[in-house]
């Protein structure tokens, strides 16, 4: 099985029976190569870029332009979102948390899944300048907003992780950004 208008094959575990294929859950253990795949894959589909948001996109979408540390504030609040502290220990349907959303209206941001960005990991201030954003390489990317799988301070808009761009896991996805 392979995905969607690409030639990469599916993960292993997308046809194992442990893995429920519920289209109201996001898609998990997914490289950051199968990621971009898919991204290239629905541009062409749809007429139009879909991709990966950079790191500074997705932290500004998830904590507006106030510098808040969580979408819905400065307090964390378990109801909110599918983390360690609340989840039923699985990822949960992309629509189970709506007081969870973004400034801007993002679903999930925290917790569910960690989420891939197009960025390279380097060190902060962000400076989309120095090459964090070149998508060549096999550098380590930046992975955002926790999951059901973390700890409080793990799911905050402030936290960053980082993985290689071939890695997989049961709570890692991505959300796509598109240009307006």
């Amino acid at each position: 099985m392979s995905i969607a208008g690409t030639s990469r094959s599916c993960p292993y575990h997308w046809d194992e029976s442990q893995w429920t294929n519920d289209v109201r859950l996001p898609v998990v253990g997914v490289s950051w190569y199968e990621a971009t795949a898919y991204c290239a894959w629905l541009s062409d589909r749809v007429g139009r870029s879909v991709r990966l948001p950079s790191e500074a996109e997705w932290e500004k979408a998830g904590r507006g332009l106030d510098g808040r540390l969580y979408p819905w504030g400065d307090r964390f609040e378990p109801f909110r979102c599918n983390t360690r502290t609340r989840g039923p220990g699985h990822t949960t349907p992309v629509d189970s948390s709506p007081s969870g959303r973004s400034p801007y209206g993002i679903r999930n941001m925290i917790g569910n899944v960690s989420e891939w960005t197009s960025s390279r990991f380097e060190p902060y201030p962000y400076d989309a300048a120095d090459g964090r954003e070149n998508l060549e390489g096999e550098s380590p990317r930046v992975t955002r907003g926790g999951s059901w799988f973390s700890p409080n301070l793990r799911a905050r808009a402030t936290c960053r992780g980082m993985n290689d761009p071939w890695f997989t896991d049961h709570d890692l996805g991505f959300q796509i950004a598109g240009d307006v």
